[in-house]
């Protein structure tokens, strides 16, 4: 289970997120999803964005649609102030 700031005891940063690509399909997305919160019991699960490379081929990662651990839709920001 993660620790609320422990990413910036353990690397030096407060904010992160993890950004993962699968060649499956949503279902996929779904379960990599699931796991991740799964893994961190839900603290800081924002912070954990899945997409499919069919969605990212020829498309800004910004601009896309993300799922996070909760299996929310949500999209990157370049904001600074991402408490997670």
């Amino acid at each position: 289970m993660l620790v609320p700031k422990k990413s910036l005891e353990q690397f030096g940063i407060a904010n992160f997120r993890v950004l993962t690509v699968t060649d499956g399909g949503e279902t996929k997305m779904r379960n990599i999803a699931q796991a991740a919160y799964d893994v961190c019991g839900g603290v800081g699960a924002g912070r954990f964005l899945v997409t499919n490379v069919a969605t990212l081929e020829g498309a800004d990662p910004l601009e896309l649609s993300w799922l996070d651990a909760t299996g929310a839709p949500v999209r990157l920001s370049l904001s600074t102030d991402y408490a997670g």
